[in-house]
């Protein structure tokens, strides 16, 4: 089973969460994101909230700040000098299967600054 999503939103507004100064809380979690929206009709709000916590604008080492916090490795794009991907990846085991889930956090810069911001989730189901 695989499923994407593309956005430009995903946490902070979902969660309640503080401005992206202090957004590094370990109460900005992936895994936290991973169990209270992605197997539930409020993707959506989740996804939304991602801009709440990397507005653009944002300075890139703020963003990948943000995002290291929540548990992603940060790495600019091999391919473009002016986007940073960011990966968080978990394994899961359920119902006799192993769930493989990634999420992927598409910061564009320009001038050291966030411009956008997309998102992608992909699940990989391996078993039963």
């Amino acid at each position: 089973m695989r499923k994407t999503l593309l956005t430009t939103s995903l946490f902070a507004a979902a969660f309640g969460l503080m401005p992206a100064a202090h957004a590094a809380s370990p109460a900005l979690r992936f895994n936290a994101i991973e169990y209270g929206y992605a197997d539930s009709d409020r993707m959506a709000e989740a996804e939304a909230a991602l801009g709440d916590s990397i507005p653009v604008g944002t300075p890139i080492t703020t963003a990948e700040a943000v995002l290291s916090g929540a548990g992603a490795r940060c790495h600019p794009s091999r391919h473009d000098a002016n986007t940073v991907h960011c990966l968080y990846h978990e394994m899961t085991a359920a119902d006799e299967s192993f769930d493989d889930i990634r999420w992927t956090t598409r910061l564009s810069v320009a001038d050291g600054t966030v411009t956008a911001v997309s998102v992608s989730r992909e699940v990989d189901r391996h078993g039963n």
